[in-house]
C-alpha cells in the first residue's frame, strides 16, 4: 500500500446569511479516507478584516445547511449514515451545539436542508 488515497475536492462559495461577505466549504470527497460518510467538508468565514478564516467548530461528514436560522445565520448540521445528526446554530461568534436531528425528520421533509451545491449557484447568479 503507498500510502496515497484519491481525493475528490469541491469548492462552494455561497453568502449563505446574505450579508454581502462570502463563506467558503470545501467538500472533500473519499471513501478510503472518509469511511461510510464518504465526504468531509471545512467551512470558513471571513473575520473583520475580511479575510477568510477556518471554522474548527464544524466539519467532519456531510454540510448540511439547514433552512433555520439563528441571528441571519442558518442553522448548519454534520450529515452522514445514522439516525441523528448534530445540529450547530451560530450565536454571534461561532456555531455551537444546540441539537441533534433525526434523520426520520429529515426524510419527511419536517426539517428542511438546502442543498450546499445549490446554495453556491444561487450566490453565483446573484454576482454575475
Amino acid at each position: 500500500m503507498s500510502g496515497e488515497y484519491e481525493v475528490a475536492v469541491q469548492t462552494y462559495v455561497t453568502d449563505i446569511n446574505k450579508d454581502g461577505k462570502e463563506e467558503v466549504f470545501i467538500v472533500m470527497h473519499s471513501g478510503a479516507l472518509f469511511g461510510n460518510t464518504g465526504e468531509n467538508f471545512a467551512m470558513y468565514m471571513k473575520n473583520s478584516k475580511g479575510l477568510l478564516e477556518y471554522r474548527d467548530e464544524l466539519g467532519g461528514g456531510i454540510a448540511m445547511i439547514l433552512a433555520s436560522k439563528s441571528l441571519g445565520y442558518p442553522d448548519m448540521a454534520i450529515g452522514g449514515p445514522g439516525f441523528k445528526f448534530p445540529a450547530y446554530r451560530w450565536d454571534g461568534k461561532k456555531y455551537k451545539y444546540f441539537k441533534d436531528i433525526k434523520d426520520a425528520d429529515l426524510q419527511s421533509k419536517k426539517v428542511k436542508v438546502m442543498d450546499l451545491a445549490e446554495c453556491s449557484k444561487q450566490h453565483a447568479d446573484t454576482i454575475k
